[in-house]
This record gives structure tokens, sequence and C-alpha cells, in this order.
């Protein structure tokens, strides 16, 4: 959430319907963005992080900018033309943080 909650909705052991043929191989975390035009937060950013590390941890993946990824970089993604987490999202926050 923008104020920094976090929720699980699917356990990790499970597979999700969250990124159509990606969802067995892919971990999925979704940001709460009111309009495409509001500004992720701080707190968002931060809680993000956490979240990437600990994943990374448990699964053993490396972190760098070919293993996250936006919807809108994946191949269905830009196959089907998703925009999130769109153009307010900063990707060199997250990686200064990383």
């Amino acid at each position: 959430g923008q104020d920094g909650r976090r929720a699980i909705i699917v356990p990790d052991e499970y597979i999700a319907w969250h990124a159509g043929e990606h969802n067995a191989n892919y971990l999925g975390c979704e940001l709460e963005q009111g309009t495409a035009n509001e500004p992720y937060t701080d707190i968002q950013y931060n809680i993000l992080v956490i979240w990437i590390k600990e994943m990374a941890n448990k699964y053993s993946f490396t972190i760098n900018r070919n293993t996250l990824l936006g919807h809108d970089e994946t191949p269905q993604g830009i196959r089907v033309g998703k925009s999130d987490p769109g153009y307010m999202f900063d990707w060199n926050q997250i990686m200064s943080k990383l």
C-alpha cells in the first residue's frame, strides 16, 4: 500500500494468476497506485526493496535489472501492451537501495 502496508495474497509455494504465461516462473508483486500519474511513495520503494531482498535470499536469485522486471518488460507484457509499473516507477531508486 501507499502507506507501507504489505499483504500476501497467495503464498509463495502456490502459483498465482499474476503474469499470464509467466506465472509458474516469476514472483509477483503489486504496488498500489491511485492513478497512472500518481507517484509511488518512498515507503513503497523501501518495502519493495525489503521484499526483493527476502525473495532473493529465499529463492537464490541474483538481483539486477535482468532479474527484476515490470509487467511491461515481460515478453507477454510487451505483446499485450502492459503499462505497469509505468513511467512513474523509479527503477534507479530501487536499484540504488539493493
